[in-house]
């Protein structure tokens, strides 16, 4: 679902920058395979979501290429988890520094963090603001004391 609610929120779009070196000093240990500060990286994007789909590294004869999902674990666990916020994001080399840029926060599954806040904010209750998410489903069960 399109949600409005997020534009203009802090992770709507969102730019981190980190050291290259110190990226694919994170992808080689992750993969455990040496990539100097001269391999390069390019991101394989679905062109209409730009969900990622993969993330190709090259270096000399050298092509490995991994998910969104190892590649934002990898630099999670090395450079913190605040540097690829979520599987929709570009890399451009910029010098000795990559430039990644993003949107959203999350797993982008369907279900934003902003929105949901904002609408709880408004009074509006966990099986409302799924249904607004998840349209067409059945929320099964409900919180205790409701």
């Amino acid at each position: 679902v399109a949600c409005r609610l997020c534009r203009g929120q802090r992770y709507f779009r969102w730019k981190r920058s980190a050291d290259a070196g110190s990226v694919l000093e994170a992808l080689s240990e992750y993969l455990g395979e040496r990539f100097t500060s001269s391999a390069s990286i390019d991101v394989d994007s679905e062109p209409s979501s730009k969900f990622v789909r993969g993330v190709v590294l090259r270096e000399g004869r050298t092509r490995r290429v991994i998910s969104a999902d190892a590649f934002r674990r990898a630099i999670g666990r090395k450079l913190g988890w605040n540097t690829v916020l979520s599987p929709s994001f570009s890399a451009e080399r910029r010098g000795a520094r990559i430039v990644f840029r993003g949107r959203g926060f999350g797993s982008q599954v369907g279900l934003c963090v902003a929105g949901p806040v904002i609408q709880a904010g408004t009074s509006r209750i966990y099986r409302d603001i799924l249904t607004f998410y998840f349209p067409g489903t059945a929320v099964i069960g409900g919180v205790s004391g409701e």
